[in-house]
């Protein structure tokens, strides 16, 4: 039985047909070796007469003959004919005068040594115009070498032929032969190879031992075919290890063996074998045993490799022999599973033989289109639409088994119905061989595929289109390790670079990140950054802030959202982070919270101000009854009256109030302003000597005052308050300790972000502003304490009202400046104050002038209205005034004013208005009054500033303003000098 045949039998194991295929190739491998070398041997040209006359042959003829041509020519070629061969070649001359066809015999040449040579030749008739045959032409090569080859394959196909007899035989055996058939088998194979002892031996694991299970010796007297033997499998550990992994044990000579092997080496001396072929029965754990085979006793013995391909084939057979019970249920479940497998399977599955289809499955022929019947041995070209596209995938295919084992092509085929399909083609050698043997290939139809890509690309190149033209930064990175796979443009130039498909290099991770601080300051670690977080943790990422460098090498700040791509079991694939620039946000924010800041602070300041304004308003009011009761009744007193003393110091203690009441107006920024235009730096050094005996004895006050440079407009008396205070606070910072307070005047651009930051900011205009600044070396303030410096009140002095930083706020906002806090505690403080500067001109040195005449003598009458809603005001007006010379009338509110003007219009000399009153305001009655008689002096009364006041009645006849708490004679003065200009 042929091994072929083996193959269609259904009692074969797989692995055993697998086994016979391997064999069968290896055979057809080896045929087609010699073929190739009998074509490329150099061929020999003949030319012979009709009646077998060598008319010429080619030089080639001395490498095939022995002769040289001239020994050939003329001498009849049938006399170089081994005579056995002559009636073959006979019979092919006799073929070429009935057909024009060339005839290729096989045929032995003599050689001039005597010796056959096997000659292939293919001859050719050359025919006249006649048609006669005029001359042969023959074309000859050696195939000596073919031929002996072929007698070689013979006799190892006659040895295939009876090992395959046997294999037949023995999968046919009863049980109770199979021991004799095996012994039968051991000795036809070893005498085949010429061994001397051939052995089955089975492991058992639990006892340690291998037994020699089946036996046979070329000595009968050695008894190997008798009994078992049982050998300690540790002498073995080095084969069995071997083993073991599925090789074969392979000793040409003792030295084959390592030297770790002591045990082995030791039992083949003692047996006298140097050569021994060991193959496993099974592997691993499942090791059965070995098939081995002692080459000839005392020599070194080559093991043939076709001997060691059949063994290989009868080891698998011999396994499946002795484990024939078991292994045929799992063969034949395993079959069923792969038939199954093969005709369900959703992919097109098939095999070919030189790329003939050989078979085909159910989802292959849907796939073409054809039937199974249409398939089956027809070339793969049919299903290709041009001959090169069937040599391009045979080419690239082969290439891939070559290299790899195994050909994955992307190619179209054509369907029966002539529409084309894309198919991803996957093929493996059946048995390794890479295009002679079968081949097994899987077709997927990837034509839905192949649309959904070019779909998807078309779809990436709008998104990436999309992406390069996001403003905001976008970058891509694989898993694990954060591998950068794309930068967008606005990505790149947040860190200056320009935007390029990264390299993917673990030093190129994320580089733009590098570096990145928190909002605090402090670095972020490389597994914080959003894109880390998304990738290593699987984080979303909301609106993490970074800080980074940007390309302009300025701070940028960054708000990132990043979260990690998960493919369909939810494993983290890639991550993707997009980066925001809101550093101008941020900057507006800030802008807008710090002018939030001011707007509420200076809402609180004005709140602060219009009660501080209101109290001293009434203040005010309260204290022209004080005053003016005071000094009316000093008046009355001689100078030697015990009660003097006392109004003496009520007044003395009402004017300190009424400075209380200034300090709390020029809070308000409603103080007295007499404005006129100012050399700062000349008017702090008038004021030299008293800044000097202001400080304290230990402090050192350092001037650095340039005259003629700082000129503002402003009220003297106030300025001169800002400085002293200022001087006062700095003394007393340094508490008891030496010291150092510098007072400095300049001019500086202050821009809009430069007066964003001041203290506070009435949304001045940016320009020119003079800069007064006064430092000490003293312990400086806390954030908290800064923060609360020009409350109202407050105060960190052992005593004080905390109403100078105050009044000072005050002052500077009614000059239209701002301040300017430095100040860190244990390191000083520098408080810098900023007026809007002018141009230099002749600057006054005094705070304004008076009339300095004295006071007249003439006698004072006539009617005087005085309105005020204060009764104690209008009570110590009136009797000032009578006392002066005066009739004075009253009126509580501003209605009443005008209806007894209105009464007694011709007779009223001078009005005293007050400003606030209820019912009509006094501006209100102003108007009413100026109507009825346009020429009545009017003095208003207010315990707000002048400016204040005048400013709303600017330019309609106002005669004069008196500002609360006034004396007596400050009023009569007024009026005296009013009458006396009217």
């Amino acid at each position: 039985m042929a091994l072929v045949d083996l193959l269609a039998r259904d009692d074969v194991p797989e692995h055993v047909k697998q086994a016979i295929r391997e064999e069968l190739d290896a055979a057809r491998e080896s045929e087609e070796r010699y073929r190739l070398l009998a074509a490329n041997a150099t061929d020999m040209i003949i030319r012979l007469a009709p009646d077998g006359t060598i008319i010429d042959v080619s030089p080639s003829s001395r490498h095939l003959s022995g002769y040289d041509p001239a020994e050939l020519i003329g001498r009849c070629g049938r006399d170089f004919v081994y005579p056995n061969d002559l009636g073959t070649l006979l019979r092919a001359q006799e073929a070429l005068l009935d057909r024009p066809e060339a005839q290729t015999i096989e045929w032995r040449l003599i050689h001039k040594n005597g010796a056959p040579v096997w000659i292939e030749t293919t001859t050719q008739a050359v025919r006249g115009p006649e048609g006669t045959i005029t001359e042969f032409v023959a074309v000859g090569r050696d195939i000596s070498d073919r031929k002996r080859a072929e007698d070689e394959l013979a006799k190892r196909l006659d040895l295939e032929s009876r090992v395959s007899h046997m294999l037949g035989s023995l999968i046919q055996l009863p049980p109770g032969e199979l021991d004799n058939g095996i012994r039968e088998a051991l000795e036809m194979l070893s005498t085949s190879v010429g061994a001397q002892r051939a052995g089955v031996f089975v492991i058992d694991r639990a006892a340690g031992t291998a037994a020699r299970t089946h036996g046979w010796s070329a000595h009968p007297e050695d008894a190997w075919d008798r009994g078992t033997l049982a050998i300690d499998t540790e002498l073995f550990a080095h084969s069995i290890r071997l083993m073991e992994r599925g090789e074969i044990l392979r000793v040409s000579r003792p030295t084959d063996l390592p030297r770790s092997a002591v045990g082995e080496q030791a039992l083949w001396d003692a047996d006298g074998f140097r050569a021994g072929l060991f193959f496993p029965l099974g592997s691993g754990e499942t090791l059965y045993g070995a098939l081995g085979f002692y080459g000839p006793t005392g020599r070194e013995f080559a093991w043939p490799d076709h001997f060691i391909s059949l063994v290989t084939v009868v080891a698998d057979a011999l396994l499946a022999l002795l484990r024939r019970r078991e292994a045929e249920e799992a063969l034949i479940e395993r079959e069923a599973r792969l038939q199954s497998v093969f005709r369900s399977a959703p992919v097109g599955i098939g095999l070919t033989r030189d790329r003939v289809i050989l078979e085909a499955n159910d989802r292959l022929c849907e796939m073409t289109g054809y039937a199974r019947e249409e398939l089956l041995g027809q070339s793969a070209r049919m299903l290709y639409g041009s001959d090169e596209a069937y040599e391009v995938v045979g080419r690239e295919k082969y290439r891939q088994i070559r290299e790899q084992g195994t050909g994955t092509v992307e190619t179209c085929w054509r369907r029966k119905d002539g529409t084309f399909i894309d198919v991803l083609l996957s093929s493996t050698p059946l048995h390794g061989s890479e295009g002679s043997g079968e081949i097994t290939f899987t077709a997927l139809d990837i034509t839905a595929r192949k649309s959904a890509e070019a779909e998807l690309r078309r779809t990436q190149g709008l998104l990436q289109a999309a992406i390069d033209q996001s403003s905001s930064g976008i970058v891509i990175a694989d898993a694990p390790d954060v591998r950068v796979r794309m930068v967008n443009a606005a990505a790149a130039n947040l860190r200056g670079r320009e935007p390029e498909p990264v390299s993917g290099d673990p030093g190129e991770r994320a580089t733009w990140q590098w570096h990145a601080r928190r909002p605090d300051g402090t670095a972020i670690a490389f597994g914080d950054l959003p894109l880390a977080r998304a990738i290593q943790r699987g984080e979303v990422v909301r609106n993490q802030l970074l800080i980074v460098q940007g390309s302009d090498g300025g701070e940028r700040w960054i708000s990132a959202n990043a979260a990690p791509v998960r493919d369909a079991d939810g494993t983290v694939r890639a991550g993707i982070v997009v980066l925001n620039d809101i550093t101008d946000l941020r900057r507006a924010e800030e802008e807008r919270r710090q002018l939030e800041a001011q707007v509420q602070h200076t809402q609180k300041l004005e709140s602060l101000g219009v009660l501080a304004g209101g109290i001293a308003h009434d203040f005010n009011n309260m204290l022209v009854g004080v005053l003016g009761n005071a000094a009316m009744a000093l008046a009355q007193l001689g100078p030697e009256s015990p009660a003097r003393n006392c109004l003496e110091q009520i007044e003395t203690a009402a004017l300190r109030a009424a400075d209380l009441a200034k300090q709390m107006l020029a809070y308000s920024g409603r103080g007295r302003f007499v404005v006129e235009t100012l050399d700062l730096a000349r008017l702090v050094e008038e004021m030299s000597h008293l800044l000097e005996s202001s400080i304290s004895k230990k402090a050192v006050l350092r001037r650095e005052l340039e005259p003629g440079v700082a000129i503002v407009e402003g009220d003297a008396t106030q300025l001169r308050q800002i400085v002293m205070n200022l001087i006062t606070n700095a003394s007393e910072a340094l508490d008891d300790d030496p010291g150092v307070i510098t007072i400095a005047a300049s001019v500086i651009e202050a821009d809009r972000e430069y007066l964003l930051t001041t203290y506070i900011d009435d949304d001045l205009q940016p320009g020119r502003y003079v800069a007064l600044e006064v430092s000490d070396t003293g312990h400086g303030m806390d954030e908290d304490t800064k923060s609360r410096m020009f409350d109202p009140f407050f105060s960190t002095k052992r005593t004080g009202r905390g109403l100078g930083m105050a009044a000072v706020l005050g002052i500077v906002r009614g000059h239209g400046g701002a301040i300017k806090v430095y100040s860190e505690r244990g390191r000083g403080t520098c408080v810098k104050v900023l007026l809007p500067c002018v141009e230099p001109s002749v600057p006054s040195a005094m705070n304004g002038t008076s009339d300095t005449s004295a006071p007249g003598s003439e006698v004072l009458s006539g009617t005087i209205l005085v309105a005020d809603d204060e009764e104690a005001v209008r009570q110590v007006t009136r009797l000032a005034l009578e006392m002066a010379g005066f009739t004075v009338i009253t009126a509580a509110d501003g209605e009443e004013a005008v209806e007894c003007f209105a009464a007694h219009a011709s007779e009223v000399r001078a009005i005293l208005l007050d400003l606030s009153m209820p019912k009509m305001s006094g501006d209100e009655a102003f108007a009413a009054i100026k109507r009825i008689r346009p020429d009545v002096p009017v003095i208003l009364s207010s315990g707000f500033n002048e400016q204040d006041t005048t400013n709303r009645l600017a330019g309609r006849g106002l005669a004069g303003f008196i500002q609360k708490p006034y004396r007596p004679t400050e009023l009569i003065e007024k009026l005296r000098q009013l009458l006396r200009g009217a």
